[in-house]
């Protein structure tokens, strides 16, 4: 693996730092993306999406940690102002189209950044109705943006939970994802944050969920228990890749989608 000096010292800072979730679901579905983004800091394919899902979570995160009171046009200018804001700055970091994702028929710049300015707003005051529809439903002792530091046989896990929610129909707390865009098909990351919360705040998670943006309500409840030893061995592998400097390539179909494709000399083209 060569390095400049640079990238060396990035390396470096990566082999004893903390884990995340997103950190190590990146390397295993391909440790050359990984390398590529992370540690050289190729130029990448950006996609508005992004910042879309960014805003949204921060308004909804001012509208909960406020107690609910926001109205649907507060709610509405706060998307306006960050999405606005975190574009322009990427927009002056890449002003080049053919560097910003297509979304399905609309062109990734200018089509698909002015369609989301719309999407997110719908997106906020979405989440604004589900909370009015639904009051049996409220967030536990203040537990929006939860950080954690997890500790598993000697990797620390870092990450920042969405939600912890109570229900009147429900034993338990559950654990709650925001989700902008698809629905996730596998639960992992809501394991995880089980996880944390049971162990390091002793929460009495038994279930978690997502909200949707696409649909504006929650996904059903999903039964957590998770497996503790199965996370000591998810992330000690990944830990342990990082550390020996495997970053394996695994081009496929996620190619079409990767952010770095534009300096991987493994991409495969549709």
């Amino acid at each position: 693996m060569e390095l400049t000096d640079d990238e060396q010292k990035r390396y470096d800072s990566y082999v004893n730092r903390a884990r995340s979730y997103s950190q190590t679901r990146q390397w295993y579905e391909c440790g050359h993306a990984f390398l590529l983004a992370r540690i050289k800091r190729v130029p990448e394919v950006r996609g508005a999406w992004l910042e879309q899902g960014v805003a949204v979570h921060a308004v909804i995160e001012d509208f909960e940690k406020g107690g609910r009171k926001l109205s649907e046009d507060q709610l509405r200018t706060k998307y306006q102002e960050r999405y606005s804001g975190m574009i322009n700055a990427s927009l002056d970091k890449q002003p080049n189209p053919d560097m910003w994702f297509n979304s399905g028929p609309y062109k990734g710049l200018p089509n698909d950044i002015e369609r989301r300015y719309q999407v997110g707003q719908e997106q906020v005051a979405s989440y604004l109705r589900w909370t009015q529809d639904h009051p049996e439903q409220r967030i536990w002792k203040d537990a929006v943006e939860i950080r954690f530091d997890l500790e598993l046989e000697g990797v620390t896990v870092l990450g920042y939970i969405d939600q912890v929610v109570t229900h009147e129909k429900k034993k338990g707390q559950g654990v709650r994802d925001v989700k902008t865009g698809l629905k996730p098909t596998e639960h992992t990351q809501l394991e995880l944050y089980t996880l944390a919360l049971n162990e390091l705040y002793d929460a009495g998670v038994e279930w978690g969920d997502y909200w949707l943006g696409k649909t504006g309500r929650t996904s059903r409840p999903i039964p957590m228990s998770p497996d503790r030893s199965k996370f000591i061995e998810w992330f000690g592998k990944m830990d342990a890749g990082v550390k020996a400097g495997d970053f394996r390539p695994n081009p496929g179909e996620s190619c079409a989608r990767c952010p770095v494709q534009m300096s991987c000399e493994y991409r495969v083209d549709a």
